[in-house]
């Protein structure tokens, strides 16, 4: 069994620029102290993902899931990112979760930009994806965005999204079996397709 945990306690590590004190690194880039539990993936040979839990939240999963190994969606999400090969020709990805956002920026097949957003509104949304865009000077013409998440593609905010970036496409998850089928193709994209991560 796997459980997979969504928090801003995490940090990107380049391999070539690790030392043995990921703790260290993981306490200054996200603000938090006495971390006690760190994990890593190492994430396409060249980055590491490193992050903690909530100790509260890992005592009730360890009691609840004896045996369930415990990973970052984020660890995941780049993951897949990078290596299925529907997102070969992708640049950026836009996961949705329950009030917060993943956002990821490639170019070719390095990673260039990972982060966890929270919003109240579809501005926010369009704001932290515009803004993040733009500090990568990409061309909102040319570049490929895939959504994936829990939000209806008719929705107010992909109406908004397409104002302003010409090449927008639901991720189409072939996980989803009868008789969930009725869902969207890009709900629970992350869940459904956490299998074929390797870490």
């Amino acid at each position: 069994m796997s459980v997979q945990v969504l928090n801003r306690l995490f940090t990107l590590v380049p391999q070539a620029y690790s030392d043995p004190n990921l703790k260290g690194l993981l306490e200054f880039n996200t603000g938090a102290k006495d971390i006690r539990t760190v994990q890593t993936n190492l994430v396409n040979n060249s980055v590491y993902f490193t992050y903690t839990y909530d100790l509260e939240l890992l005592a009730f999963i360890e009691k609840t899931f004896s045996a369930a190994k415990i990973d970052h969606v984020g660890a995941g999400t780049i993951d897949l990112f990078l290596n299925l090969p529907y997102f070969k020709n992708s640049d950026v990805f836009l996961n949705f979760h329950t009030s917060c956002i993943e956002l990821i920026i490639k170019s070719k097949n390095d990673l260039l930009f990972y982060n966890i957003f929270k919003y109240d509104t579809n501005e926010d949304v369009l704001y932290f994806l515009l803004f993040t865009i733009e500090q990568f000077q990409l061309n909102k013409e040319t570049l490929r965005l895939q959504i994936a998440g829990n939000k209806n593609t008719n929705d107010e905010l992909f109406t908004l999204v397409k104002k302003y970036i010409r090449n927008v496409n639901f991720v189409s998850s072939k996980a989803l079996d009868k008789p969930v089928d009725e869902l969207p193709n890009h709900f629970y994209f992350s869940i459904l397709n956490k299998h074929l991560c390797e870490f």
